[in-house]
């Protein structure tokens, strides 16, 4: 011992507590009680893990989704006029209403309208009397175009699949009528991304703009539809549009062809 200095009692150890596992804060919500948490037999680790997958599921859905532009309605009516204006031939236009896309066409094309509403198919017909179109507008839906095989060079629907009744159908038909290698374009507003508040708005109002809208369905997902329908992308632009008061409304232009 060195003099002049107090011997020093040895300190006691202090024994660790074992360390508390698979402890969440949720345990309590599902009166785990005190012991470890267990939710529909999965312990806390593996289910930290399924939620840190579910979240990285998320995040690639985002990152592989086409990045979409911001617009505003005087850019996509550009847009929508060079669009219909590179159709030829005989073109059908399914869902015409009023005549709209009239002054888009092409000069030299053949035009065929279908639409089912009847006080929209006789303004149609007026206006396409005017422009110059022979061809009386059809009477028919877009899921029974009455039309023969291959019979057109092009379609054209803008703002239609958002409303028709069955698109897998309506597509089908229009394959049908379609001319092999004939040209389509479909413009529409869309379902946003998943996993954003944009889409869960969408949901909400669907059922309402269903059936006071003419039909209209907000969260329709046209891109998958067109994909499993066998059309291929020629020139495809996924948009955004400036509105008011919701934010930004996803829009599709499909600019493509059947093989």
């Amino acid at each position: 011992m060195t003099p002049g200095r107090r011997p020093q009692k040895p300190k006691p150890r202090r024994s660790r507590a074992a360390p508390e596992r698979n402890r969440l804060s949720i345990a309590p919500a599902y009166g785990a009680g005190p012991g470890p948490a267990r939710v529909a037999g999965i312990s806390g680790p593996r289910l930290t893990r399924a939620r840190r997958r579910a979240r990285m599921g998320r995040m690639e859905e985002r990152r592989q989704a086409p990045a979409s532009r911001l617009i505003d309605d005087d850019e996509l009516d550009d847009l929508e006029r060079e669009f219909v204006g590179r159709l030829r031939g005989r073109v059908l236009e399914i869902g015409a209403g009023e005549g709209e896309n009239f002054g888009a066409l092409h000069s030299d094309v053949e035009w065929v309208g279908l639409e089912p509403d009847a006080a929209r198919r006789a303004e149609l017909a007026t206006r396409a009397r005017e422009w110059g179109h022979r061809a009386e507008p059809l009477d028919a839906r877009a899921e029974a175009i009455p039309l023969p095989d291959h019979s057109v060079d092009g379609v054209v629907a803008t703002y239609v699949l958002c409303s028709v009744d069955d698109p897998a159908i309506a597509l089908a038909e229009v394959r049908r009528v379609l001319a092999p290698g004939g040209r389509v374009v479909f413009i529409d507003h869309v379902v946003a991304p998943p996993h954003t508040a944009k889409r869960a708005v969408q949901r909400a109002a669907t059922p309402f703009t269903a059936k006071f809208c003419h039909g209209c369905h907000w969260d329709r997902d046209s891109a998958r539809a067109l994909a499993e329908a066998g059309f291929l992308g020629d020139d495809v632009r996924p948009l955004r549009v400036r509105s008011m008061p919701f934010g930004p409304v996803p829009t599709l232009l499909f600019d493509g062809h059947a093989p």
